[in-house]
């Protein structure tokens, strides 16, 4: 029987090799298309601008409600300390109230005469002289107009009768003593109570000499008036 037709496979006669397919892709288009676009590079440039604005606003945020929660509960810590003093004063012999004169604003609150309808007075318009802190007696007292400009500068006043007994002024001296810098003692024969204190819209009156009271409303009413002026 004769054999089949078949394509030599010598040397001189190889089969022929299989061609690529024009489909295929070349590594470089490959690398090429792995690589993200310039669009997507811009939008990913973006998203991540984005992320670090919002991050610091966040930042920025949580820092602001910090400072404020911070704030209100100092504020309410103080309020419920001036709270319990004024309680404590009170339930001895002394009233206290933020009774004051109306000025025209500082800057703006200095007159040659003012005329006070509290007595003591706890603010209002004032003379553009200053009455500094220390121990008065009866022939050199500052005028009213000076004393309620130096409650401006954070001063406090200590009030008492010309004929308080002298052991009790020793102990209004005593509180003084403590604040050397910040305080005035004036006497007034005026004066509606025995003892009194006063500072920028604070008014204490005691009908005895109450220390702790006096000191207290030192303590926490010096240098609070809306001239800041170092003393």
């Amino acid at each position: 029987m004769a054999s089949p037709d078949w394509p030599s496979c010598s040397p001189s006669n190889p089969l022929p090799k299989s061609r690529p397919s024009k489909s295929a892709t070349k590594p470089d288009q490959a690398r090429r298309r792995d690589r993200p676009t310039r669009a997507e590079r811009f939008e990913a440039a973006r998203r991540r601008r984005n992320r670090r604005v919002l991050l610091g606003r966040v930042a920025i945020g949580g820092g602001l409600a910090v400072i404020i929660i911070g704030i209100a509960g100092v504020t309410l810590v103080n309020r419920s300390r001036e709270a319990a003093w004024i309680s404590s004063a009170e339930a001895a012999s002394c009233s206290y109230d933020t009774r004051t004169d109306p000025d025209a604003g500082t800057g703006n609150n200095h007159v040659p005469n003012p005329v006070y309808s509290l007595n003591p007075p706890a603010g209002g318009n004032h003379t553009t002289e200053v009455a500094a802190a220390g121990v008065y007696d009866g022939g050199a007292v500052p005028g009213d107009g000076q004393l309620v400009h130096a409650l401006e500068h954070g001063y406090v006043i200590l009030w008492h009768q010309p004929d308080l007994p002298g052991d009790e002024l020793d102990e209004v001296l005593a509180v003084r003593g403590e604040f050397e810098r910040d305080v005035l003692v004036v006497p007034r024969s005026s004066l509606p109570a025995p003892i009194a204190a006063t500072a920028w819209h604070r008014r204490l009156l005691c009908d005895d000499v109450e220390p702790d009271a006096l000191a207290t409303f030192v303590r926490n009413a010096r240098n609070q008036g809306p001239e800041a002026v170092p003393h």
